[in-house]
């Protein structure tokens, strides 16, 4: 007998080993809404009941069933602070950040108004670019509590869209004086400085992010745009490349949120171990499936207050595939930057820049004639662009067509004073044997006039 009872306590134990390690996640909810519709079915009217099937949705990203499960627990307690937070988290979930400020607010005027709930409405707020008023609620948030970083970053990164950028810079360093593990901090930072036009602090920040995380996506974009700022086009080509094939492979970066904070997250492994209560009722004894739903609710309570979502200044991807392109091009990469061209200028035909980067791209590839053709177009949408006749002279003195080319330049000129055009200038001056012309051409260069 008691050999018996030692069997059947390793098989409960060994049970419950692969109900906390080896259920998906999926599996698990659908056993919790069995576990759920049972105790619903006892009582259709049991508030705490329908406030778990919220959450329970919730974490399982199902945002619309979890707003369905927690208006049907507010039509029975209208009171329930937890209701409205679980309610303006899955509303700002799925972008509706009006709707998630007004069930924040309801919140708020429930609850005891702790930061994090501050910091959830300003997140809301922001989205809705009513960044006076989120200003206002992150202010709210760091002062309840100085050490939430979240909140600094997030009062930062609304400074910034609302063109604070002093402002925003010290937001960025608060957070990361707190927390100086969160490189998303120093990116925005990084961010920052770029748009300020302050570039030789955005490259030092970058230095930082690179050498604690070289493979940081955000990273790799904001030293893009550094290296093509300074005309550095083989760097630049580079990073803009390594970000946005790592991007498309999806690892590492989470653009919409920081998933370190999610809910699912935080509940391990205390959560396992109250889903192996639920699916082993049976030997629970005491315990009945009220009492369990109760105490599994306290924990998600808890943990529910701990969720944030991270305000990121995001790279700008349509500019990132157009200025990698174009790195391609001035870095001598001339097949690749022929087939970057051709997809940016599919995805922005409105850009005639890139149609004659793509007319340069194809003449390097030896199609002179294929080049001239598609610079007509570039000429035709913009005939007052020095840089796009410039781009012409480019081809013409690629392929030795020295008049039409300093045709070409001398008309770029006229438009826009370019330094580099007046190098081409003054090189196919010499080369037609004009060396008094080169050289005054190259002198004006030299010193910009």
């Amino acid at each position: 007998m008691f050999f018996k009872r030692r069997i059947l306590l390793l098989c409960i134990i060994f049970c419950t080993f692969l109900l906390m390690n080896g259920i998906p996640a999926d599996v698990i909810s659908d056993r919790l809404i069995t576990e759920n519709d049972f105790i619903l079915s006892q009582n259709p009217l049991n508030t705490t009941a329908w406030e778990y099937r919220a959450l329970i949705f919730f974490n399982a990203g199902d945002y619309p069933d979890a707003i369905n499960a927690t208006q049907k627990a507010l039509s029975l307690q209208p009171d329930s602070e937890f209701a409205w937070h679980i309610l303006g988290t899955s509303w700002g979930n799925l972008g509706y950040y009006d709707r998630a400020n007004e069930a924040f607010d309801k919140s708020l005027a429930l609850g005891q108004a702790d930061a994090g709930q501050w910091n959830k409405k300003g997140v809301a707020l922001s989205k809705l670019n009513r960044y006076t008023d989120a200003i206002a609620s992150f202010h709210k948030a760091v002062s309840l509590d100085p050490r939430y970083a979240t909140a600094w970053n997030n009062l930062g990164v609304t400074q910034f869209n609302h063109g604070e950028y002093d402002a925003a810079l010290a937001s960025f360093d608060r957070a990361h004086q707190i927390d100086p593990d969160e490189l998303l901090f120093l990116t925005n930072k990084a961010q920052t400085y770029r748009f300020k036009g302050d570039i030789n602090a955005a490259e030092d920040t970058i230095k930082i992010i690179t050498a604690k995380d070289p493979l940081c996506i955000p990273g790799m974009f904001i030293s893009g745009d550094v290296a093509f700022l300074k005309e550095n086009y083989d760097y630049a080509y580079t990073q803009y490349t390594n970000g946005l094939r790592t991007l498309q492979k999806g690892t590492a970066w989470y653009f919409t949120g920081d998933t370190k904070t999610r809910i699912t997250k935080d509940m391990d492994p205390v959560t396992s171990y109250y889903e192996s209560l639920a699916e082993n009722i049976n030997f629970t004894e005491s315990w009945d499936k009220t009492t369990i739903i109760d105490y599994k609710l306290h924990r998600y309570s808890d943990t529910l207050v701990s969720y944030d979502q991270l305000l990121v200044i995001e790279p700008d991807y349509d500019i990132a595939k157009k200025n990698q392109a174009i790195s391609a091009l001035h870095s001598g990469r001339y097949e690749t930057a022929r087939t970057l061209l051709s997809q940016v200028i599919k995805d922005n035909q409105t850009d005639p820049s890139l149609i004659a980067g793509l007319a340069l791209a194809t003449a390097h590839q030896g199609d002179y004639l294929g080049s001239l053709e598609i610079m007509k177009h570039a000429v035709l949408a913009d005939p007052d662009s020095g840089y796009i006749w410039g781009i012409k002279g480019d081809i013409y003195a690629l392929y030795a067509q020295y008049d039409d080319a300093i045709e070409s330049y001398e008309k770029s000129l006229a438009l826009e004073n370019n330094n580099d055009i007046r190098f081409s200038l003054s090189e196919v001056l010499f080369q037609k044997g004009d060396y008094a012309g080169s050289v005054i051409h190259h002198i004006r260069g030299c010193i910009g006039i």
